[in-house]
């Protein structure tokens, strides 16, 4: 069984401000969301779910951020007693797997026209 993480856990942490890496990490769990909807509604019979781990946070953080290194960004981390391995999820992601978003079969996506009113 895989180490996971909430993310509410990375709210006190401060690598420059504080809450930064737990802005990051919602971040990317809201991108890799949206990006997961698109791959699950293009796909049949298999779900997507990607998240990342606090090292991966880590290196993200120290890609954006070119004066501080990933090595620094860990050592706040493992202070905080955060295991480097570990998932982070968002609380409703840990209950539920990104659902697929609308699928889209190609153009604009717009079904041709207006729908009609029932009648009254």
């Amino acid at each position: 069984m895989e180490n996971r993480i909430s993310v509410e856990s990375l709210r006190p942490v401060a690598i420059l401000c504080e809450g930064d890496i737990y802005d990051l990490a919602c971040l990317l769990l809201k991108l890799w969301d949206a990006q997961d909807r698109v791959a699950n509604s293009q796909s049949r019979g298999s779900v997507v779910r990607s998240r990342p781990t606090v090292n991966g946070l880590a290196m993200y953080y120290s890609l954006l951020v070119s004066d501080v290194s990933r090595e620094r960004v860990q050592g706040v981390l493992l202070g905080h007693g955060l295991p480097l391995g570990a998932v982070v999820d968002n609380d409703e992601g840990a209950r539920d797997v990104a659902p697929p978003g609308p699928r889209q079969l190609g153009g604009t996506g717009r079904r041709g026209g207006r729908r009609k009113r029932p009648a009254e």
